[in-house]
């Protein structure tokens, strides 16, 4: 959706705040600081239609009260499962965001560019020479102050690739203890990375932070596995979404593809299971 695109958004921040849905208009596209891989994100200008004022603060004092700011965001580039499990079992969720890349150096390079991680964690194996265009390209897609711990080797591995880095601040751990996140809290996180200046943070786990954005679409085709959908905003590849259509009634699915159709809007094909439905009384329509 591009800038200055206007939704509702519905559900329960919504819902507590006395209205039906919040009319959201888009200020500004985001591709960093995302917690999803591959995803962008919307920065919104909102308004809540309630005749109830008092509930609208209600709501907004409950969110500065418990949500007002972030957890610091980690991000593994390790490809050893062991390694990995180990990390994620000493850090734990309760204080930090962790997200692993998958198995492939190119993953290992492009996610941290969605993440925006606050601090790194990295195999030597890594850094070493034959390696090391891996760890030079990923720090490419790195917030300037993201510190690395480069994990594993019984060497100072960091002063070897300070030259790699971009002056970025590194750590050697030859292995992991088990009070690593005293210590990444202590000795390892930037400053401020829990700073998020006057806007009100709310965390995945927080029921206000799940909601419905309806947009209504045109049904294309459809088959026993997939759905063609044309609408007039694009849709990411991988989302998730539940189609509302009268004969079809209710559905969810997965976007696999898309592409735009000038001024018809933009198309895509969604997979999904309709092996229990009768195609000889279904039609095409609108959706939503």
């Amino acid at each position: 959706m591009p800038e200055g695109g206007e939704f509702d958004l519905a559900g329960p921040m919504a819902s507590e705040m006395g209205c039906k849905s919040l009319g959201m208009t888009v200020s500004q596209i985001k591709s960093k600081d995302l917690l999803h891989r591959f995803s962008s994100g919307m920065m919104c200008d909102w308004m809540a239609s309630s005749d109830d004022s008092g509930k609208v603060s209600a709501v907004i004092e409950e969110l500065r009260r418990k949500e007002t700011s972030s957890k610091p965001r980690i991000f593994l580039a390790i490809q050893s499962p062991a390694l990995r499990n180990a990390i994620i079992r000493h850090l734990g969720t309760k204080s930090f965001y962790v997200r692993t890349s998958m198995d492939t150096e190119q993953s290992i390079i492009n996610e941290p560019k969605y993440f925006s991680p606050h601090l790194v964690f990295i195999e030597h194996r890594l850094c070493e020479a034959e390696q090391r265009p891996v760890l030079e390209s990923m720090v490419q897609n790195l917030p300037k102050e993201a510190e690395i711990v480069i994990v594993g080797s019984q060497k100072k591995s960091s002063s070897r690739i300070a030259n790699f880095v971009g002056g970025r601040v590194t750590h050697d751990l030859p292995q992991i203890p088990k009070n690593l996140a005293d210590l990444v809290a202590k000795s390892y996180l930037p400053p401020h990375t829990n700073d998020t200046g006057a806007n009100i943070y709310i965390s995945p786990a927080h029921r206000f932070s799940h909601g419905n954005v309806s947009i209504e679409a045109n049904l294309d085709e459809y088959g026993p596995t997939t759905i063609r959908l044309t609408l007039r905003r694009e849709v990411a590849k991988y989302s998730l979404i539940k189609i509302s259509q009268q004969t079809l009634g209710t559905l969810y699915a997965k976007v696999i593809s898309g592409r735009a159709k000038s001024a018809e809007g933009f198309e895509i094909t969604c997979k999904v299971s309709l092996t229990g439905l009768d195609w000889s009384s279904k039609s095409s329509g609108k959706s939503r």
